[in-house]
């Protein structure tokens, strides 16, 4: 979508999110709100020009705690009304205050599965109940016609991953296997092409990596391949 001038504040560079600005905002001022509106209703048009409404959709916020639910509700009542047919995705697991609003809910495997037993959970329910409880949340959600995806953000091992160059070869044909065999209704990856700076592919990135992962320091940035299925062409290669 090429985008239209944008309102400071009102948006990101991304067609994706629009929750960048507000994290620090109590509200949206009327001008944002208006800008918003009008920017999904031509993202609706443009899908809906191309026959491609029924696979667009709206990455609302990324990771959000419980705290961010109204501000995501509000966000979510915007793009409706710009256009019923757009689709909200939030990463985060069905949650009752969120049902009607969010259209797709995305989670990672270990929280699928009910490994990861969730914070608000751990003092109310143990972790079996509360596996039963989200997969019963799931059921009633795809019943009402919203979708649940899996997001690989991090390589969460055992579970199998495609992000990293350093794993077994087998991990990338076992998450699409693991997908059909839960029936799930989408794989969500956060980017493909994350590097920190126009030349990160040069040997001080590489060995940024490299040392962080050597020295014990491994996290997502660090990971070899995580966010970087397709790679930068240096100039003269």
């Amino acid at each position: 979508v090429e985008n239209p001038k944008f309102v400071p504040g009102a948006i990101n560079d991304s067609v994706a999110s629009p929750a960048i600005a507000y994290r620090k905002q109590d509200a949206l001022t009327e001008e944002q709100r208006e800008y918003l509106v009008q920017y999904y209703r031509d993202y609706g048009r443009f899908l809906r020009e191309r026959g491609w409404i029924d696979r667009g959709w709206v990455y609302v916020w990324d990771e959000p705690a419980a705290e961010d639910h109204p501000k995501i509700i509000g966000i979510c009542k915007i793009i409706h009304e710009a256009d019923p047919g757009l689709k909200c995705l939030l990463t985060r697991y069905p949650t009752p205050d969120l049902f009607g609003y969010v259209d797709i809910y995305v989670m990672t495997p270990d929280q699928w599965q009910g490994v990861s037993a969730l914070p608000e959970h751990k003092q109310r329910m143990s972790r079996a109940e509360w596996t039963r409880e989200l997969h019963k949340r799931i059921a009633e959600r795809r019943a009402a016609g919203d979708q649940v995806w899996i997001y690989l953000a991090e390589s969460v091992h055992p579970y199998p991953s495609f992000e990293r160059i350093d794993y077994p070869l087998v991990d990338a044909r076992a998450v699409f296997w693991t997908l059909r065999t839960i029936q799930c209704d989408g794989l969500f990856y956060w980017t493909t092409g994350y590097w920190p700076g126009p030349l990160a592919c040069d040997a001080s990135t590489a060995d940024f990596r490299y040392t962080r992962i050597r020295t014990g320091q491994s996290n997502w940035l660090a990971n070899p391949g995580c966010g970087t299925l397709m790679y930068p062409v240096i100039k003269g290669d």
